[in-house]
């Protein structure tokens, strides 16, 4: 039941704050809503996610794919900040000619590993950025740095999560990092979120 056959990408800004665009095609739509699509430690290429983007894309959906590191070598201390930055001119990219313009009412966030501590940042520091309110967020296997001065939930303010949030942990038992206590972590952080909207 897709409604798109085909994605279109876009490759935007230099270095760690730059951003891949994807954008549902054939037809272009009116406007469509907003995924940011933050990904694991050192997959800041797209095409590892393939078959996953190309799933929501096709759906209807664009996709905000922030870069925010350049390699091993890249400050972790930096990362959730590059994140930020590159979502918020993302968004104002789409807005630009040629692009799908977003719908304009939320967006949804999807974070994969360390990802999804990035995008837990994303979630919380969204207004005060100037992007729309985030309505979910999902968690996939989530995981944070190991050494604690570049740890990613320590720079949260979980308060900045509103109570609307829903939210999806997914924890793999066979992963072979803490996911299960970086979700559980992340949860009790957020008791302005009841249980009924996380899970």
């Amino acid at each position: 039941d897709y409604s798109h056959p085909r994605v279109r990408q876009w490759r935007y800004g230099v270095g760690v704050t730059g951003y891949y665009l994807i954008e549902p095609a054939d037809p272009q739509p009116p406007s469509a809503p907003v995924v940011v699509f933050v990904h694991g430690y050192t997959i800041a290429n797209p095409r590892n996610y393939a078959g996953w983007i190309t799933h929501l894309v096709r759906k209807g959906n664009t996709v905000i794919y922030p870069v925010y590191q350049g390699g091993y070598a890249a400050r972790r201390e930096d990362f959730a900040g590059n994140a930020l930055k590159g979502a918020v001119d993302a968004y104002l990219q789409l807005h630009e000619p040629n692009h799908v313009p977003p719908d304009g009412g939320h967006l949804v966030v999807i974070g994969h590993s360390l990802g999804a501590s990035i995008g837990a940042f994303i979630t919380a520091e969204a207004a005060n950025a100037g992007l729309p309110p985030v309505a979910a967020l999902l968690l996939a296997n989530p995981g944070d740095a190991e050494a604690e001065e570049s740890q990613v939930l320590s720079r949260v303010d979980f308060a900045g999560i509103a109570s609307e949030t829903l939210m999806l942990a997914v924890a793999g038992d066979a992963d072979v990092l803490p996911t299960v206590d970086v979700a559980m972590m992340i949860f009790d952080e957020t008791p302005q979120v009841p249980l009924a909207n996380k899970v």
